[in-house]
């Protein structure tokens, strides 16, 4: 797969979970620190990021930049995908394309004039299955691609796209 992968084992919503995808490390006290692309579960529920404060909710916090600033967006799943399947998401974290397309490479659109900030709809697909993905700006003109990438049986996987130059696209996977 052509997008960094983040795997999160015996996913929980009451769960507050730290997924870091600010570009650098985030320090949480002088004991705890979550690297770049790595994701942990945490009982702090309030703390700062460069001077900001931050609370933790239950499911995924998001932490990532757009501007240069650290933002949080949280997300939570009650639902867990039937038996052999799996759901699949996008969101869009990337300030600099004010929206985007995402379609799969040999079918459907997953998600059309999504917003920054916003999230597809669930799609249950089955698994395994290759799953190529492509993304467009407003234009249509094609800025990334996912290829490689099987959906994983009674999980969840959300492709996150977030404004970093060397790694912009993540794919976060729930397993329940």
């Amino acid at each position: 797969m052509n997008a960094s992968h983040i795997e999160i084992g015996a996913y929980s919503a009451k769960q507050q979970l730290i997924v870091n995808l600010t570009g650098v490390s985030i320090k949480l006290s002088n004991d705890v620190s979550i690297p770049f692309g790595e994701c942990q579960c945490v009982k702090q529920v309030e703390f700062s990021i460069e001077g900001k404060s931050f609370s933790l909710l239950s499911g995924l916090n998001i932490f990532f930049r757009a501007g240069g600033t650290v933002e949080q967006y949280v997300m939570s799943f009650e639902e867990q995908p039937p038996k052999e399947e799996a759901f699949l998401h996008t969101l869009h974290l990337d300030l600099s394309k004010p929206l985007i397309t995402i379609k799969a490479r040999y079918g459907d659109e997953v998600a059309k004039r999504l917003p920054y900030k916003g999230k597809s709809e669930s799609i249950l697909l089955y698994a395994p299955m290759d799953l190529p993905l492509d993304f467009y700006h407003f234009n249509g003109t094609l800025f990334q691609s996912i290829e490689g990438y099987v959906t994983k049986e009674n999980s969840r996987i959300i492709f996150v796209l977030i404004e970093h130059t060397k790694k912009p696209l993540w794919g976060i996977e729930l397993k329940y």
